[in-house]
């Protein structure tokens, strides 16, 4: 478990440096394109990763409320407040000692 956790990021991603990814843009960019994520490196050190861009609409779906904002400020005035014990003071307290 320690070889995967210390080097297997490193082996899966596709490490190039700064000049030979100015040199090869394109051909890069087609990798990552499908699918390939690519670890850019100056000196040795890591500065950036290019990962495949998401669906344009990420997975999002917008839908119409079912409700006017009327009948929901209805709603809510008509539900009795919560009476819930809660002593704040109690809980920071108990925080700081963790």
């Amino acid at each position: 478990m320690a070889f995967v956790t210390t080097t297997g990021y490193h082996v899966v991603m596709k490490r190039v440096g700064i000049a030979d990814l100015k040199a090869h843009l394109s051909g890069h960019l087609r990798a990552v394109k499908r699918g390939e994520p690519l670890l850019v490196m100056d000196r040795g050190t890591p500065v950036a990763r290019l990962l495949p861009a998401a669906d344009p609409s990420g997975g999002l779906v917008t839908r119409p409320p079912t409700r006017d904002l009327k009948a929901v400020r209805q709603l809510l005035k008509r539900l009795p407040p919560l009476e819930l014990p809660v002593d704040s003071l109690a809980i920071l307290l108990e925080d700081r000692t963790r």
